[in-house]
């Protein structure tokens, strides 16, 4: 079973084995800690503010955080309060312009350190001076949430994935669970999450993260979403994967919002392929040469030095098994890199000089200059080293465990290979 909150999960993570190779990921360790606490100060700050709506209203209310608080990666003086207020049965316009009166403002008059788009808007009641404010701010009823032809609609699709993969609730758990319950996709008859379902569906609300006029609306909204986004992708769809590995190989029950971790829970948990891989090499030689010998393969095709592995791992016995774990480790602090890079202030600052129209994906030169183009290369090379370590882990997952023997008590669904395979990047 797994523990009961993702805090405790966490602590069973610091206090395993692998602790001593998180050390580089403390950073987005610790913003985990840090978007714990601010949860509880928005619950806290939001409680007797939800009562007042939930009365005007005349119906029960839920508040919602997802983005950067969904995600446990919130940045002190960087990260906005991306939220959505789900109210029982059906919203109008005026029912959602008063949610939002009732509840948005009065947040943002009492905890003037967070951080708002819009804030004067917000803080003053001018909710009419924003543009596309449903958007901005959704307010979102229950039957429109479970209707069933939500999912024809994008915009709600992608509420649904939002609240499914990357939310934190802060007022009324019991709506919102009832919500969330209903929203996951369950196999026939049985309790298990179908995780075939989940990789195909959700498909689409990653696609979205390429929409050319919200990426290049800044370059470093254009950064941002290749680092954060993509890692957030590749972390969910192993997720699914391992998910799926869970249930059927190892017939383990999994609660409901085993997707809804924190990006860096999930890439610890995905400590567990190292584990399975190095359980199945330790009494067999012949199969521990034939994966030690793929994966150096798969390691020198991506030019990655495997000497830099060498330091990770020291709790497994056999090299398949410390070459995945330190892949998934390097993975995580590369991660961390990225993150902290995109939050700098200095190189914020300068991406947001740097004209929006300038093709950051070509090869060629950008025409910057000066600090400029020294930022904007580091960032381009850390992409690069960030995405092959990606591409070389999803290779082995698919090789070793879809194509290989590890799972050889099962057959593999070709959805396992389909949903990795966008993850696994040319090297000619």
């Amino acid at each position: 079973m797994y523990p009961s909150t993702e805090a405790e999960e966490l602590m069973v993570f610091l206090g395993d084995p692998i602790s001593r190779d998180l050390g580089p990921a403390l950073p987005v360790i610790c913003a985990n800690i840090v978007s714990s606490a601010v949860l509880n100060t928005l619950r806290s700050a939001s409680s007797p503010i939800i009562s007042v709506a939930k009365e005007a209203l005349g119906r029960p209310v839920c508040f919602v955080a997802f983005g950067s608080l969904g995600r446990l990666e919130y940045v002190p003086r960087v990260s906005d309060l991306d939220s959505i207020i789900i109210v029982e049965g059906d919203v109008s316009k005026e029912v959602a312009a008063d949610a939002r009166s009732q509840i948005l403002t009065p947040l943002a008059r009492q905890a003037p350190w967070l951080i708002f788009d819009h804030h004067e808007s917000i803080i003053q009641g001018r909710w009419q001076d924003i543009k596309a404010v449903e958007i901005a701010y959704p307010v979102i009823g229950t039957n429109e949430l479970r209707g069933a032809n939500s999912l024809s609609n994008n915009l709600m699709a992608q509420r649904r994935w939002q609240l499914l993969l990357e939310s934190r609730v802060i007022s009324n758990g019991k709506l919102f669970e009832s919500i969330y319950h209903d929203l996951l996709p369950f196999r026939p008859n049985t309790r298990d999450l179908d995780f075939e379902n989940l990789a195909s569906e959700v498909t689409p609300f990653f696609g979205g993260f390429d929409n050319h006029n919200l990426l290049y609306k800044t370059q470093c909204k254009y950064f941002k979403t290749r680092f954060l986004r993509d890692y957030f992708s590749f972390a969910s769809i192993l997720i699914f994967v391992l998910g799926w590995f869970k249930q059927s190989v190892d017939l383990r029950k999994l609660p409901p919002n085993f997707i809804r971790a924190s990006t860096a829970t999930k890439m610890m948990r995905l400590h567990s392929f190292a584990m399975v891989l190095d359980g199945a090499c330790k009494g067999n030689s012949a199969l521990r040469k034939n994966y030690q010998c793929s994966i150096a393969s798969i390691l020198d095709k991506h030019k990655i030095d495997r000497r830099t592995l060498q330091s990770f791992g020291g709790h497994l016995h056999t090299s398949p098994g410390k070459y995945l774990h330190a892949l998934l480790m390097n993975l995580l602090s590369l991660f961390v890199s990225c993150w902290r890079q995109i939050y700098d202030t200095d190189v914020r600052l300068v991406l947001g000089q740097v004209p929006p129209d300038l093709n950051l994906d070509s090869r060629f030169s950008h025409g910057l200059t000066g600090n400029e183009k020294t930022i904007v290369d580091n960032l381009c090379k850390l992409r690069d080293r960030y995405q092959r370590y990606m591409s070389a882990t999803t290779e082995i997952i698919r090789d070793v465990f879809a194509d290989g023997q590890v799972w050889r008590n099962e057959n593999v669904p070709e959805w396992v290979r389909t949903s990795l395979s966008p993850f696994i990047r040319s090297t000619t």
